[in-house]
């Protein structure tokens, strides 16, 4: 009704978006996904897609983690919201970046994407298990989470954390500090000043180059980060 010359659509769910996008389609506005696509059955109703490869950022993380800690871990994952697109997404790059190991998953668990709920659900595991070796968690603020219990609990000495991917530039001292072992680093303005440029384009009557638009998310170590040259947000 606004009569929008383009439209951006961040699916919290990819399955759900798929009739917000037809009905954009349907009213002939151009329409892009950012942050999270569409599932499949909506691709055909937008012009492109623009941010993190979820399932990349989780699978580079994944297999640094199996570099530094060996393909006989046992782990636990904390999961982001039940259903929400882009917790799958990671999830699924967990288990690429694992395959063909002897890593065993020994729980998953929500976190829900927030720090509180993932020191709940670490200290429940710290308590559950005896022999973990690492907790992969799918955003830094759950990472934020489960080191509040390790450490409370005395056991950073032999449980390391990896965050599938962070937000926050702040995020990045952690790493320096040896208290988060790997994460991809996504900045959210990057990702929202490459949505909005294609957005610009789409509203011209520009035709994007390429489906996937594909936003660097490089995997920050102790090792690297001080040379990833990542501009601060």
């Amino acid at each position: 009704n606004m009569k929008c010359d383009c439209i951006i659509v961040w699916p919290v769910n990819g399955e759900t978006a798929v009739a917000s996008v037809r009905a954009i389609n349907q009213a002939g506005i151009p329409c892009m996904t950012a942050n999270t696509n569409v599932a499949e059955a909506g691709e055909q109703f937008i012009k492109c897609y623009v941010g993190p490869s979820n399932v990349e950022e989780g699978k580079e993380t994944a297999q640094e983690m199996v570099n530094q800690i060996g393909e006989d871990a046992k782990i636990v994952e904390i999961t982001g919201p039940a259903g929400y697109t882009t917790s799958l997404e990671r999830t699924q790059g967990l288990q690429e970046g694992i395959e063909g190991t002897n890593i065993e998953i020994l729980d998953s668990q929500t976190g829900e994407g927030n720090r509180e709920k993932a020191q709940q659900v670490m200290e429940s595991m710290l308590k559950k298990y005896d022999n973990i070796n690492v907790v992969y968690c799918e955003n830094d603020n759950e990472a934020f989470g489960a080191i509040d219990a390790i450490e409370a609990a005395g056991r950073q000495d032999d449980v390391k954390i990896f965050a599938a991917a962070s937000g926050s530039y702040s995020t990045m001292d952690y790493v320096k500090e040896g208290k988060i072992a790997a994460t991809a680093m996504q900045s959210p303005h990057f990702d929202a000043q490459e949505a909005l440029d294609m957005a610009v384009k789409l509203a011209a009557g520009e035709e994007p180059a390429e489906f996937y638009n594909y936003i660097e998310t490089p995997v920050a170590t102790q090792e690297n980060v001080d040379s990833l040259g990542l501009e601060e947000w």
